[in-house]
């Protein structure tokens, strides 16, 4: 990317961030870089100092505050066992006994709708929501109509399985939050069947909202 841009000045990256919560312990298994690393590669990387108020001058194209310095690996440790203990917000909005009277059958249906017009995928890939007592199916495949409600999926090829608490579920087709967020901070848990990649499946769901 750096080479197709030809930019003067490179700086990694678009965000970061640090998983919290009750997904605290996978922080080690994100494969996330420091940018300082990325620096180390890149004579024309800047790492600009945290906190949000760092910038680079357009027409110098200087930095107005860099970081040089890895993060301080005890301090790193200490703020992950601090949010560690802060709930998700998903998981502060509906109790228990309310999630179940959202009709999920319902909003998954309309999102699956609008959603299909955008999609990219060409073959058939049924993607299969567990919504806690049933599957609720459908074909993201963009000349399909495939939705399904069934007790039983395993005789459905070319699908992939997907867990994540309702609740988040419930804002992700309302729009309150984003699949790609749920996707890279490791709220979902994803069984492809057969485990083959395609990548405009998790394009697909970035459209799945009503």
């Amino acid at each position: 990317m750096r080479d197709a841009l030809g930019a003067e000045v490179n700086i990694p990256f678009a965000g970061k961030y640090t998983l919290g919560g009750r997904l605290h312990y996978l922080n080690p298994y994100r494969g996330i870089a420091d940018q300082i690393d990325v620096a180390a590669l890149d004579p024309s990387a800047v790492v600009l100092a945290d906190g949000g108020e760092a910038w680079i001058n357009t027409q110098s194209l200087q930095p107005s505050n860099i970081r040089s310095k890895y993060y301080d690996e005890e301090e790193y440790a200490r703020f992950i066992r601090q949010i560690a203990q802060m709930p998700m917000p998903y998981e502060t909005i509906l109790a228990g006994n309310e999630i179940s009277h959202i009709p999920f059958e319902r909003l998954l249906k309309k999102a699956y709708e609008k959603a299909l017009v955008k999609s990219l995928c060409k073959n058939d890939h049924w993607l299969c929501f567990w919504i806690g007592d049933k599957w609720v199916s459908l074909n993201a495949r963009k000349t399909a109509k495939d939705f399904l409600v069934r007790e039983n999926i395993d005789d459905i090829p070319n699908r992939s399985e997907i867990y994540l608490d309702l609740r988040y579920l419930f804002g992700l087709l309302t729009h309150a939050y984003h699949w790609n967020n749920a996707q890279i901070g490791s709220h979902l848990t994803t069984r492809r069947y057969p485990n083959i990649y395609d990548r405009t499946v998790p394009r697909f769901l970035d459209y799945l909202q009503v």
